[in-house]
């Protein structure tokens, strides 16, 4: 039976579920180590949602492959959740003492509750949400800094004396439809749901460093089906996403062009793909009267990450939001399974004109799991282990944890 010092992550990706047990190490602190795992092809996860009972069968399968492999049953877990349709907003509120005095943690506590009430009246009260995005239910309220009586600014107000404190909060929200079904399903496999984590923070968790948080980074989590992002500056977020493209667009770029069947397409983009720049006269034989040259499979993929990156990302959101000053000398971190695309660092180093690296998770010790792809699974369980001892008054910040967090404490 899993106990208070395990925990059990459950990531439900488009192409794939997966599940890791993770166990403090009681001797080190530090250390985490992976006690299973398990993983199954996904096969109707969209734009967030279980359609199928075969996908719950899907669910099930992977738990029971980690539970095996742990040699422990899983009775709760942190699930991840990535919808495409979605709020992301700043708020900031400000609470007034009689007095001047010492901020404690009930001073924090309260004014994240003040943010999340401010936000909840306003969504309550948008029409043009409802009518646009469905019913919306607040996912996490997230400090990015504090201001002490309006001229400090800091991580952390705790112990700090004043009598102002103003929070600049990041509200993340997710339909209730998409909330409801994964809950539902994972419940339904018997697992009761610790916590809903929007992905980019589990992501955030499992692969970059604190250096990058705090001098400024822009996180993509690139899947099959979307790429996540989410920008960091002096350790708080400034803005999170998902972009409705991924690894599986460049795929189908391939079948399209050529007139080839995914599958094979797959393989070629795995085994072949490379959008460096470098031109090959090599070919792909296809059957006995087909071959392609490399070099035009790759101006394909080069077409697509154009789009993706050039004009989804760069564009549109980092260049139309005016958030490339926070992008500092933490660069671009690359993860997911689409960031093994050979050649896509070098491509965004050039798109972006800063340092890029393509992450796998790290701080965790374990099996066949230390990837790119098991970025977010990895991801939640280190989540999950911080909330955990949070909770049990171990770490700095009891009072953090389910719906409320802040990255200023190097835990989320």
């Amino acid at each position: 039976m899993v106990t208070a010092s395990y925990v059990a992550a459950l990531d439900i990706g488009n192409r794939s579920i997966k599940t890791v047990v993770v166990h403090k190490d009681p001797g080190d602190q530090d250390k985490i180590n992976v006690l299973g795992y398990g993983i199954v092809p996904a096969k109707s996860v969209t734009r967030g949602a279980i359609d199928t009972e075969d996908e719950i069968k899907s669910i099930k399968k992977s738990v029971s492959m980690a539970e095996r492999s742990a040699k422990t049953k899983i009775e709760t877990a942190y699930i991840g959740i990535s919808p495409t349709v979605m709020i992301t907003t700043p708020m900031v509120v400000e609470i007034k003492k009689r007095e001047v005095s010492r901020f404690n943690e009930n001073d924090v506590n309260k004014v994240l509750e003040m943010a999340e009430k401010k936000f909840a009246t306003w969504l309550t009260k948008s029409t043009k949400v409802k009518k646009f995005l469905g019913d919306q239910v607040i996912l996490h309220v997230l400090a990015r800094n504090f201001v002490i009586d309006k001229r400090n600014t800091v991580e952390s107000p705790v112990g700090f004396t004043g009598r102002n404190l103003l929070v600049n909060a990041y509200i993340v929200t997710v339909p209730r439809v998409v909330l409801d079904s994964i809950r539902n399903c994972v419940n339904s496999v018997g697992i009761g749901v610790k916590e809903v984590v929007f992905e980019p923070i589990a992501a955030a968790e499992s692969v970059l460093r604190e250096r990058e948080r705090k001098e400024g980074v822009l996180l993509l989590d690139i899947g099959c089906k979307t790429t996540q992002y989410a920008v960091f500056y002096k350790n708080g977020i400034i803005v999170s996403g998902v972009v409705g493209q991924g690894g599986w667009d460049f795929t189908s770029d391939l079948t399209k062009v050529f007139g080839i069947d995914f599958s094979t397409a797959e393989k070629i983009k795995c085994s072949y793909g490379d959008i460096s720049g470098i031109s090959t006269n090599d070919v792909i034989p296809i059957d006995e009267d087909t071959v392609l040259n490399v070099t035009e499979v790759n101006k394909v993929l080069v077409s697509r990450a154009e789009h993706l990156i050039g004009e989804r990302i760069r564009k549109e959101i980092v260049e139309a939001r005016k958030i490339g000053n926070y992008i500092g000398t933490g660069g671009v971190v690359i993860t997911g399974g689409g960031s093994n695309l050979k050649g896509l660092t070098r491509f965004i180093r050039h798109s972006f004109g800063v340092p890029v690296r393509k992450a796998s998770p790290i701080g965790i010790e374990g099996r066949n799991i230390m990837t790119p792809e098991w970025a977010v699974a990895v991801g939640l369980a280190k989540y999950g282990i911080k909330v955990e001892a949070r909770k049990e008054g171990k770490g700095l910040f009891k009072w953090l944890g389910g719906k409320f967090g802040s990255w200023f404490d190097r835990y989320i």
